[in-house]
Order: C-alpha cells, then sequence, then structure tokens
C-alpha cells in the first residue's frame, strides 16, 4: 500500500478494534494472516480434540510458528494464566511441530504486566522456545502489507485517505507527555550524545531540517526516560522497528532526505496539519530515532564529508 492507504488502513483499524473481542478477534486475525501467508493454516476446536494447543499455524520452511489468541475485553483478568495454559498446551499437543510460539492479544494498550512478567519467565524456562507477543501495531503492520483492496475486503469497506490526525498509535502518549513538558530547555540530565558531524552531512538534510533535528534534540533525553518507565521492555524497540520500515518505504519511493523527514513526520502525527506543540514534540521523536540511526544511516567506515561535495 502506499502511504495515504497505510494511514487509512491504521485509522480504519483503530475504530473497528473495540468490537474485536472473543472470537469475533480470532476470526480476524485468521482472515488476516490467511491474506499475508499462504502457509498459514487456521485451527478451529473439533469436539473432544479442542484445537491441539494451537489456533493458527505458519508452516513456513524458516520459521515454524503457533499461535494462541486471546480477545477478552480490555482490562479483563487472567493474562499470565491464559498464557501459560495456552503455551503448556501448545508444548504437550504439538511439541517438535513449530520454533516459535506467539502469543496474539488484543488489548491495544500494551501487554498486562501478569502477562509481560509470565513471558519473561517462560523465556528462562524454555531457552531453545522462541517466544514472542503479538498486539495491536504488529497487527497494523501485517495489515499494512496487504494490498488496498484487501484491506478494505478485511477491513468491510473502503479506506478513507482524507487529511487524518492520527499518525502512528504507540507514540501518541510520548507525543502528550512531550507536547505538555517545556523540552526546548536541555532537561536535568543534558541531551544525549548528539550523532557525529559526519551522520549529518551523510543524511544529505538541508540546512532548515537538518537545524530542526538538532533544536530538537534537546529533548530527547526524555524520550528515553519515557520507554525506561514502560511496562512492557520492548516497546522502545518495537518502535524502532516500524520507524524503520516506513524509513525505507520512503527510500524505495524515491524521495530525497527532506521529504524522507517529512514522511516520517506524518507518520508519527497523520497527515492533517497538527498543533505547534504536536508538531514540535514529533521532531524530538524523530531526534531520538535519527541518534540511534533506526532512521538514516550512519556513513560507512572511512566516509568523509569531502566525498559528498565530489558526487555527480
Amino acid at each position: 500500500m502506499e502511504f495515504q492507504d497505510r494511514v487509512a488502513a491504521g485509522y480504519a483499524l483503530r475504530v473497528r478494534w473495540p468490537e474485536l473481542t472473543g472470537r469475533a478477534f480470532q476470526t480476524f486475525f485468521h482472515r488476516l494472516m490467511q491474506l499475508r501467508h499462504r502457509e498459514f493454516i487456521p485451527v478451529r476446536p473439533a469436539g473432544s480434540m479442542g484445537d491441539q494447543g494451537s489456533d493458527g499455524l505458519l508452516l513456513d520452511a524458516e520459521a515454524r510458528r503457533c499461535y494462541a489468541c486471546y480477545g477478552p475485553w480490555a482490562g479483563s483478568p487472567g493474562w499470565a494464566s491464559k498464557f501459560n495454559d495456552d503455551l503448556a498446551s501448545a508444548l504437550r499437543q504439538r511439541f517438535g511441530s513449530f520454533d516459535t510460539f506467539v502469543f496474539v492479544y488484543n488489548d491495544i494498550e500494551g501487554a498486562h504486566p501478569t502477562l509481560s512478567s509470565a513471558v519473561s519467565q517462560a523465556r528462562l524456562e524454555h531457552p531453545d522456545l522462541t517466544i514472542e507477543l503479538l498486539g495491536f501495531v504488529a497487527i497494523q503492520d501485517e495489515l499494512c502489507q496487504l494490498t488496498r483492496e484487501q484491506a478494505e475486503q478485511l477491513l468491510g469497506g473502503p479506506l478513507v485517505t482524507a487529511p487524518l490526525r492520527v499518525g502512528l498509535a504507540d507514540v501518541e502518549p510520548l507525543l502528550r507527555e512531550l507536547s505538555r513538558d517545556d523540552y526546548s530547555a536541555s532537561g536535568a540530565n543534558g541531551p544525549l550524545e548528539p550523532p557525529t558531524s559526519d551522520k549529518l552531512d551523510y543524511s544529505r538534510l538541508s540546512q532548515w531540517p537538518r537545524d530542526s533535528l538538532l533544536s530538537a534534540m534537546t529533548g530527547t533525553p526524555q524520550v528515553e526516560q519515557y520507554y525506561q518507565r514502560r511496562i512492557d521492555v520492548t516497546e522502545r524497540d518495537r518502535v524502532a522497528v516500524r520507524f524503520r520500515a516506513e524509513y525505507d518505504h520512503a527510500i524505495a519511493d524515491g524521495l530525497r532526505p527532506d521529504e524522507v523527514l517529512c514522511r516520517l513526520r506524518e507518520f508519527v502525527v497523520g497527515t492533517a496539519l497538527p498543533d505547534h506543540a504536536t508538531l514540535r514534540a514529533a521532531d524530538v521523536v524523530l531526534a531520538a530515532f535519527f541518534e540511534t540511526c533506526d532512521i538514516f544511516d550512519n556513513p560507512p567506515p572511512g566516509w568523509r564529508a569531502e566525498i559528498l561535495d565530489r558526487a555527480p
């Protein structure tokens, strides 16, 4: 899908999400995975056999995955026990048929604290097994890999590509926090170590967006502090992966560096014009991921700025 379609699909999924509980959530996940992966096998319960410890199998030669779905209302109890029961059932009834166990859940706010603890413990107890969580953001990523027609079929209606204020859902709480605070002045811990001037030169950004990034770097310590406070310790890594994927999309579309940065800003805040505080907060987020090289690349070893000056 094109960028505008991906934004619209993400918005449509958020609108649809509250109704995706129980069997509806599992059915939606089955349909999504069948559209995305030809090797995916949806598994339904069969009498006394049940589902033999799996709601779906991905029989890929490189990664054999067993999926377990849990779609209760947000705030429902039993997250850890459901995960532990599903994992134990899969290991007992399908041992040797998968390398990765994926627990798919529908809480848009993220993993329940008891679930994250259960996953951490399970990884210690089963070091030879890869254990993953798959929530709203990962499902949205899968959705955005479909064609527009497939996404509309799955979501039950046309994608609306008018300007939207909904951007990257995972960073909305971070944007709200940054928008409330005065991060234009350096925080108590000071800014993180800025990227080398070589990286800024290598990025080929023109002077205004380059100055904008440098100015926003005074707020990047708050981004790191925010992620350190999150219950799900993998949240920052997941967001970084999404930034990198969108960066790669922009490069593949042939955009110039300044246009890439604009595309990423839209990815964060949506396609409608945001207020100044939100736009500034988005620049701080972009600066943080620029510093860690999740977007834009460091120059290769031995690269010097004068090489850029001689480039055709």
